[in-house]
């Protein structure tokens, strides 16, 4: 019985701290905001081949630039879409759709997200 109690407990501790999740953009825990769709949006940078990655929850437009932070409260520097995408995942964020907009600088590539409940 002593067994059954330990093993339930241990796993309510390791699904609670499991379950936490942040996704910060610009000091905005996204997470614990009354929405439930994200937009991940991925520029390429000039000429290089990394992506200026930036999320769209509804907020007012700024020409500030992002910082997103994780649950750690460090900001991201995503090596690839890949890893942003990843990112969003891992914090509580399911994929829902994707598709690309061509500009006059190149592609953007925009991708949905729905909170996991």
């Amino acid at each position: 019985m002593k067994k059954l109690v330990v093993i339930f407990i241990s796993l309510f501790f390791l699904t609670g701290f499991s379950a936490f999740s942040q996704v910060t953009v610009n000091d905005v825990d996204i997470n614990k905001l009354d929405i439930n769709y994200c937009e991940l949006v991925a520029k390429a940078a000039g000429f290089s081949m990394k992506y200026v990655v930036i999320v769209d929850y509804g907020q007012k437009f700024s020409w500030k630039a992002q910082t997103i932070k994780g649950a750690g409260g460090k900001a991201i520097k995503f090596n690839s879409v890949i890893h942003a995408l990843n990112f969003m995942d891992k914090n509580g964020w399911g994929y829902v759709n994707n598709y690309a907009v061509a500009t006059k600088d190149g592609s953007e590539y925009h991708y949905l997200f729905k909170k996991k409940k």
